[in-house]
């Protein structure tokens, strides 16, 4: 279901498909949309429409076809790479010699097992599943299947994990080591903003605010190129601290140019170089555990919430629409629990209220005792 503005209010607009083709109908309400879609779709099941001509229709055809058609033009690039990769990795491995209609949910269980025998966690079986469901549920709106395999399908309960992060002597010792690295301000900028790597390769110098010591995330740079968009799609404000506002100040000056981060020839810096300098800077410094570059985010968030920071400032530099997301972080505030506390208190205004009624009771009592 759509919501569409108009000059007279708010409409909503829903589709169903019928063999394959698509209807749409809009309404100024959204109960009476909603009656709408729910009514036809019954209708359609009970009339029991002929589905024969689809019948040996190919799991492959369609997941190609799907992708290709609703995620490219619907979906994020991100979204969409995502997709794409599932498909070929899990999906046309397992179900590639199946057609649509006799994919069962024996099928999806021994799926999910296979899933596990390759050390998937729960987390990640579930975003493919996620992937997978919305695939056939997109097969049932267009008419290639009555009803999903997947329907009744439950997600795995994810286990509960706390994100990696560098120390501050990993931090220095992999920043000494890279010191005279191209991607050494890329790295100081990650660790001191929070910003991810596709937000990082798309920040232009028009979106730095030395005044007012701000960055501004505006768009992404990803495989595909740079969109003037977000993950989120909505901006958002990261304050700079003052090393990060030295260290831009003193690439300014030589900007080739209008993005922040450059190649050796000043071309904008590819996402993909980003992942393997990484991972070169990291055996050049010699750690001993291994990080992902998106481990920088969480570097900045956990250093953040260890020095004091609010989570839900947090919140807002990181750029999560839930505050769920954020609380991974929460723990690792020194003050969290006693500032949480302090929320309920009952009975009495002050606690040296508390304190001067619990030794006034003492003092009756002994009084009763010398008596």
């Amino acid at each position: 279901m759509e919501q569409l503005k108009r000059k007279n209010g708010n409409v909503y607009r829903v589709k169903i498909y019928v063999e394959g083709k698509p209807i749409t109908k809009t309404f100024k309400r959204k109960t009476d949309a909603q009656a709408w879609k729910t009514q036809h779709m019954s209708m359609r099941n009970a009339e029991g429409l002929n589905l024969k001509h689809f019948e040996k229709v190919g799991f492959e055809f369609f997941a190609k076809k799907w992708l290709e058609e609703k995620v490219l033009a619907y979906r994020s690039n991100s979204t969409y790479e995502g997709y794409a990769m599932y498909i070929r990795r899990h999906f046309i491995p397992h179900f590639g010699d199946l057609c649509l209609n006799e994919i069962q949910r024996h099928h999806i269980d021994k799926f999910v097992v296979a899933l596990k025998k390759k050390e998937h966690n729960t987390r990640g079986i579930n975003l493919i599943m996620g992937c997978l469901r919305t695939l056939f549920n997109a097969a049932v709106e267009e008419d290639y299947l009555r009803a999903s395999p997947l329907k009744g399908f439950k997600n795995l309960k994810e286990d509960l994990r706390s994100e990696i992060y560098m120390t501050k002597t990993e931090i220095m010792q992999f920043l000494r080591a890279n010191s005279q690295d191209s991607n050494y301000p890329l790295y100081v900028v990650a660790m001191n903003s929070g910003m991810r790597r596709g937000e990082l390769c798309g920040l232009k110098w028009d979106r730095v605010n030395f005044q007012q010591m701000q960055l501004e995330v505006a768009g992404i740079r990803d495989r595909r190129g740079y969109r003037a968009t977000t993950k989120t799609g909505r901006r958002r404000v990261v304050p700079m601290n003052d090393q990060v506002k030295s260290l831009l100040l003193a690439m300014y000056g030589q900007k080739k140019s209008e993005f922040v981060f450059e190649e050796d020839d000043g071309t904008p810096i590819n996402p993909h170089h980003v992942y393997r300098a990484f991972t070169k800077a990291q055996e050049k410094a010699t750690l001993e555990r291994h990080f992902r570059f998106h481990d920088l985010r969480h570097t900045f968030a956990s250093h953040f919430m260890m020095n004091g920071g609010n989570i839900y400032d947090l919140q807002k530099i990181l750029g999560h629409t839930q505050i769920e997301m954020t609380m991974r972080y929460a723990h690792l505030s020194p003050d969290h629990l006693a500032e949480a506390i302090n929320v309920v208190s009952l009975g009495i205004e002050t606690t040296g209220e508390v304190v001067d009624l619990w030794q006034a009771r003492k003092k009756s009592r002994e009084s009763v005792v010398c008596c």
